[in-house]
């Protein structure tokens, strides 16, 4: 592990090439990046490239959404540390995705949309979205619907795959 003056981990090495040989070089390199105000704004580089040797790298974006195409996601930048998006890849594909979140006046999420990118972000909110978020009076969810794949067929479709409810005594789930 490798830390900067303010003690935040940078980088981490996981799995070195020969057995109990530290010196030999690391089969995976993570490195993390953080905005001024210390919040975690990336994990290794949210556009891997074949040449990084990353298997997975991720973005936040706080107050700042000029990675997100705008008519993709419209997402309101947050300067009170709630996450506005974020994008993340994985070195098996070429498809970055993305959600951009949405919040309420007291900060709790409402939506989360969803995202891919093979050139240009295209809003998919049909798959793997999250909305129709309500809380009762102590904050609790009381409602929750989550888009996904509706698998079972050869030809694959998108649509609500939880449409939950949550009932509550006091503040305890039942």
């Amino acid at each position: 592990n490798e830390y900067n003056d303010l003690g935040q981990l940078i980088e981490k090495n996981l799995h070195s090439n020969i057995a109990g040989d530290l010196n030999s070089g690391f089969k995976q390199s993570i490195d993390y990046a953080y905005n001024i105000r210390g919040w975690l704004k990336s994990i290794n580089n949210a556009g891997l490239t074949e040449t990084d040797g990353d298997l997975f790298g991720m973005e936040l974006m706080y107050n700042d959404n000029s990675a997100f195409d705008a008519d993709a996601i419209d997402v309101d930048e947050q300067f009170n540390g709630n996450i506005s998006g974020m994008q993340w890849r994985v070195s098996t594909d070429a498809v970055t995705r993305a959600y951009g979140f949405d919040y309420d006046e007291v900060n709790r999420l409402n939506t989360a949309k969803y995202a891919e990118k093979a050139t240009t972000f295209n809003a998919n909110e049909n798959r793997y979205s999250v909305g129709n978020i309500n809380y009762d009076l102590n904050g609790n969810i009381e409602n929750l619907w989550r888009q996904g794949e509706n698998s079972g067929t050869a030809n694959f479709t998108y649509g609500y795959i939880d449409k939950l409810d949550y009932s509550y005594i006091g503040n305890t789930l039942i």
